[in-house]
């Protein structure tokens, strides 16, 4: 079980938008797979991130073939999502 924190943002207020909490990172997953971690922990200001390993369980080459391919679409299209609401006027940067 590996639990750590992710402060790269805490010297900013609570209130100012850059403040802001975030789960794992491809390198967290990335880190629990290939040592076939139990459990990884992420934790933040406001809130714990738990993500544990699946009863099949997790190794390089499940983070290879089906965790890492899956982060990069998603996280695309959700950039892009993001981009595209700043253009419209709907959100800022």
């Amino acid at each position: 079980m590996l639990t750590h924190n992710h402060p790269a943002r805490w010297n900013f207020a609570l209130t100012d938008p850059r403040h802001v909490d975030n789960s794992f990172f491809i390198d967290d997953i990335r880190t629990a797979c290939r040592g076939n971690l139990r459990e990884i922990r992420a934790i933040t200001p406001r809130y714990r991130y738990v993500m544990r390993r699946p009863a099949a369980g997790w190794d390089k080459n499940y983070f290879d073939k089906i965790i890492e391919p899956a982060y990069i679409k998603y996280g695309n299209e959700a950039m892009q999502e993001l981009k595209d609401k700043v253009k419209k006027g709907v959100m800022t940067l």
